[in-house]
Order: C-alpha cells, then sequence, then structure tokens
C-alpha cells in the first residue's frame, strides 16, 4: 500500500477560538487539485494548514508522508501555494522574492536563490 500524496486525519484549525477547518479527513493522489468555495469558508487556511505555515489545532496533516508541522524543511521541498492574486503573496510582495525566500531556506546562497528564480 503506497503512502497517499495528502493525508489529513482529524484535522481542526481555530484561529483565535473561532473554529474554520473542524475534523476534517481526506487522502488524495492528484498533484493538483483545486479548492473552490464562498469567501470565508476556510480555503486558505486549508491551503496554510497543507503547507504546514500553521499548524492545526487538532489532527495530522502528511504530504507524501511529511508531517508539515513538524518537518517544516522538509514540507518546503514538498509543498508549494499559488494565489489566484498575485499581489497576495504570503510573506514577500512579489512572487520572484517569495520563490527567493523559498530557496534560501532550502540552503542556496541569496545569489543562486535570485537565479534560479
Amino acid at each position: 500500500m503506497s503512502i497517499p500524496l495528502i493525508d489529513l486525519n482529524a484535522v481542526s484549525f481555530a484561529p483565535g477560538g473561532v473554529a474554520v477547518l473542524h475534523d476534517v479527513t481526506l487522502q488524495a493522489n492528484e498533484r493538483r487539485i483545486g479548492v473552490v468555495g464562498r469567501n470565508g469558508s476556510g480555503k486558505t487556511s486549508l491551503a496554510r494548514v497543507l503547507a504546514g505555515l500553521v499548524s492545526p489545532a487538532a489532527g495530522q496533516v502528511r504530504i507524501a508522508g511529511v508531517d508539515v508541522a513538524k518537518d517544516r524543511k522538509a514540507a518546503l521541498r514538498t509543498v508549494g501555494i499559488l494565489f489566484q492574486n498575485p499581489d497576495h503573496q504570503i510573506i514577500f510582495p512579489t512572487v520572484e522574492e517569495e520563490i527567493s525566500f523559498g530557496l534560501t531556506q532550502l540552503g542556496q546562497s541569496g545569489t543562486d536563490a535570485a537565479q534560479n528564480t
């Protein structure tokens, strides 16, 4: 039996005490998945939990067997997020800076990261 690419087990997330995700369980092997829903339905929160940017309040998230909340370096090699509006990057204002930051977190020099974006 192979390890699922995406494996969420009873995941809950409640920033500021407000339940956004509650007891979500999912296994999938698709490499591309679209998540659709109304504003405020939890799409971005789910993406952040999947990428290990925030830890779930309960449950476990594994991507390709990696517990993304416990092993950030492995998560960076495994998960990427591309938002609908590139002006709304997570850390930096441009896509290039965001990618460069990720590459430096993986050990590339600033110069190499800039050349690889």
